[in-house]
């Protein structure tokens, strides 16, 4: 924090109490450095301005109370003017909450949004610190919030809540109106006396979360009108509380965007809960993959209506249900009249009579005796044998339920009969899989050009032996692992792993799997390093793609990697969505696991800047052949021996010199990362514009060096053990392993001729050219880049 006062006055301030419910008459309080203020008292009265004992904004700041709840009085609650006078400036942001703090504040003053319009909107910055389940802030007073200071017919504003804290509005706001509230991974909560009733629409993206709270009163809260757009969110409706049993809520259209976007519907009581719609659609989602692959699920609790007037047609389309939407992990989303409900009949015979409009349940072991078509598969225990067959599941729609599910693909006696295939035929409708169990054992081969999507938690093993062909991929959770000893490939359009509001990974074993050399997209939040799109590398792995994109926070795992079965992964452009981005690499080995890069990539001092290498600290270029670089880290001298000692070569599975196993080089030490992630410190201020000062200042690791450069605060085969739940990046946390595979045996398999689909540019369109500008040739050497770096984390360090 940067208190700017004199030493006196520093300590006189002090004295105060800073919000202890006394003057400080003897400082000035200059909010603007990017966090929150740390008060300690119940209550903090005063005014704006520049004069001793006054609080001035000079660029993103607000307050933070440690524990409690401190009340804050500005300006007598005369209306503060975002953008100008002493309040917010234009351009940056109101802050409540600090990493540490575990208090709430109680905003007890009115705030005018000013100028604000969909190309200046006002932000709220939201920090969770050790809050437990309480709010960040508290907003209690009536008409605290209004749109303009000046009375206009048609207003435009837009209000934006971020981070990962939560907001809670408690009474009503009526001259909030005619705009747009935006949430962004935080939580806004209207409860008690609250009501935001003349908003035009709210907007949810990235894990967001809006909560309508009506437990204790039910109130008109949203105007009956206000449209609902649902990006990777949550919208949640808490009705039937003691006090009030049965309540309800009206809204307008709601649309569903990418990713996995939930409504829930809660009642705690003997009472009925009910939401009711306009109408509900998917639509266009945010970044490269668009809504048209997003998923919708609903969840209840309690005795619950959810009704809309229009009825969506995609029902009739899909035979009923809809392939993307799930309730409760369960099932299908069937309509009754106008109200979303489960699916209440479903086909359970023999596969022998399955048609193709069957719903079909399978719930013991079955094995198809001839090609089948139906409508949708709903795996509820048992396992499903396509013994040579195909398998068409017309709408796309595939769920499992129960325990864990094998699609198997074998004889009676064990043995491979040609491939089995699951498809969704003609139609090439989207494959949906929610895996809503631990484990879907797939070794049947998923071809026929459609896309592919997965949600739900659990994870589908990729098992086949054969080749297949997709469309683009779609991982919005969970996990995708391809099994190591199988021979089977993919060919598939571009990858997108993660929906930007929670984790999903892809795991890959052996050479070349995806065998079109994709683009992947590793798709993390902006708001909290926790969730990120993980690439994970399997041991004796090698795979390329055409460009990696890193959106906001990924992860590239070199988890089982061991001397002599390195893994290594070829990248032709590696690019990034914004400077605030971060790429981690972890488990890397020197020597060991490679990055490599084209040249042609023309790689900005920028993007190396923000990769880190857990344990390691700052990412750099070396020299690998004519045509590529190594990402690598630790001292460029070093790394360039390393190179230069092993030259050059087509890559094969081990190391030119047999060296010990990793656990032997690590020895008892512990593993885990010894240099904080930049990720979170990149989450500032003035990483929002676009600023140089946005790169946070990462010392370089100091390491005890073992053999083979590897740190030695590592410890024994980390593929044996899970991440610590202290991991200084923040970044995804290594799943409990998953359990044996199927006994059915997978065998070598003859590889069946390559499909002769393209996927050609029509893929790249959607790639922004964020960080790769075109430089003249020659590529800059490995030292120019070196010293680049080296500036630019200079001058960060220099003017924080």
């Amino acid at each position: 924090m940067r208190l700017r006062y004199s030493l006196l006055a520093a300590v006189l301030f002090a004295l105060s109490g800073l919000g202890g419910g006394l003057p400080f008459a003897h400082a000035q309080l200059v909010v603007g450095d990017g966090e929150a203020e740390e008060l300690t008292g119940r209550e903090l009265v005063a005014a704006l301005g520049s004069e001793p004992g006054q609080v001035r904004w000079s660029g993103s700041g607000g307050f933070a109370t440690m524990q409690g709840e401190t009340r804050i009085t500005l300006n007598e609650m005369e209306w503060l003017i975002w953008g100008s006078a002493d309040f917010v400036p234009d351009g940056r942001a109101l802050v409540f909450g600090r990493p540490d703090s575990a208090g709430t504040i109680d905003w007890n003053s009115r705030i005018d949004l000013g100028g604000s319009n969909k190309k200046l909107p006002r932000q709220i910055r939201l920090v969770r610190g050790r809050l437990g389940d309480r709010a960040n802030v508290v907003l209690r007073l009536r008409d605290a919030l209004r749109s303009t200071v000046y009375e206009q017919s048609k207003s435009n504003w837009r209000l934006d809540f971020l981070g990962d804290g939560r907001f809670d509005i408690l009474a009503a706001q009526p001259h909030l109106a005619r705009g747009d509230i935006h949430v962004a991974r935080a939580e806004l909560r209207v409860a008690e006396a609250g009501q935001l009733n003349h908003v035009r629409k709210f907007v949810l993206s990235r894990g967001a979360s809006f909560v309508v709270d009506e437990r204790e009163a039910e109130l008109d809260r949203l105007g009956a009108k206000a449209d609902l757009k649902l990006d990777s969110s949550t919208f949640r409706y808490w009705g039937g509380g003691a006090a009030q049993p049965d309540a309800s809520e009206h809204l307008g259209r709601v649309f569903l965007a990418g990713g996995v976007s939930t409504i829930e519907v809660i009642n705690s009581s003997d009472g009925r809960s009910s939401v009711f719609l306009k109408s509900l659609a998917r639509t266009g989602g945010s970044g490269a993959a668009k809504a048209a692959r997003g998923v919708f699920e609903i969840h209840t609790r309690g005795n619950f209506v959810l009704s809309s007037e229009q009825v969506n047609p995609d029902f009739e389309g899909y035979g009923g249900i809809l392939p993307w939407a799930t309730i409760n992990g369960e099932d299908w989303v069937a309509r009754s009249g106008k109200d979303w409900v489960q699916v209440n009949s479903h086909y359970t015979a023999n596969e022998s009579s399955w048609e193709p409009g069957h719903n079909v349940t399978v719930r013991e072991a079955q094995q198809l005796t001839t090609d089948r078509t139906i409508n949708s598969l709903r795996a509820h225990g048992g396992s499903l044998n396509l013994g040579g067959h195909t398998l068409t599941v017309s709408s796309g729609g595939l769920i499992a339920v129960g325990p864990d599910f094998t699609f198997g693909s074998s004889d009676a006696s064990g043995d491979y009969y040609r491939p089995s295939i699951i498809t969704t035929g003609k139609t090439r409708n989207p494959l949906y899989v929610h895996v809503h169990t631990d484990n879907v054992w797939m070794q049947a081969t998923l071809t026929g050009g459609m896309d592919l999507v997965k949600a739900g938690g659990g994870v589908l093993h990729l098992m086949h032996g054969y080749t297949g062909e997709l469309g683009d991929v779609y991982m919005h959770e969970g996990r995708i692992e391809f099994a190591a000893k199988s021979k089977g490939t993919l060919q598939t359009g571009a990858l997108y792993v993660g929906d930007g509001a929670r984790t999903a990974a892809l795991k890959l074993a052996g050479r070349e799997r995806l065998s079109s050399r994709p683009h992947l997209s590793l798709r993390g939040s902006a708001h909290t390093p926790v969730d990120a799109g993980v690439l994970e590398l399997s041991g004796a792995t090698q795979q390329s793609f055409s460009r990696l994109h890193v959106e906001n926070a990924a992860v590239i795992d070199y988890v089982d990697g061991s001397v002599g079965a390195e893994n290594v992964l070829f990248v032709d452009e590696l690019t990034f969505n914004s400077e605030a981005a971060r790429l981690v690499i972890r488990h890397w080995v020197r020597n060991e696991d490679r990055l490599i890069v084209r040249r042609s990539a023309n790689l900005s001092a920028r993007a190396i800047s923000q990769i880190d290498f857990e344990g390691w600290g700052n990412a750099r270029l070396v020299d690998y052949d004519g045509d590529h670089w190594e990402i690598v880290s630790g001292p460029l001298s070093d790394s360039a021996a390393a190179i230069h000692a092993h030259p050059a070569a087509p890559l094969t599975p081990s190391l030119p010199e047999p060296a010990p196993s990793r656990a032997s080089a690590l020895g008892s030490s512990i593993y885990g990362a010894t240099t904080p992630s930049p990720y979170g410190a990149a989450i500032s201020d003035r990483a929002e514009y676009n600023s140089v000062e946005s790169l946070p200042y990462v010392p370089p690791p100091v390491h005890e060096v073992v053999s083979h450069g590897v740190p030695s605060t590592r410890s024994p085969e980390p593929s044996a053990l899970p991440y610590s739940s202290s991991s200084t990046s923040g970044f995804y946390q290594t799943p409990t392993p998953s359990p044996a595979a199927p006994t059915a045996p997978i065998g070598s398999l003859p590889e069946l001729p390559a499909p002769s689909t393209s996927y050609g540019a029509g893929y790249q369109s959607s790639w922004p050219q964020t960080d790769i500008q075109a430089a003249p040739p020659p590529p800059p050497s490995a030292r120019e880049i070196e010293e680049e770096i080296e500036r630019i984390l200079y001058e960060t360090a220099y003017r924080s």
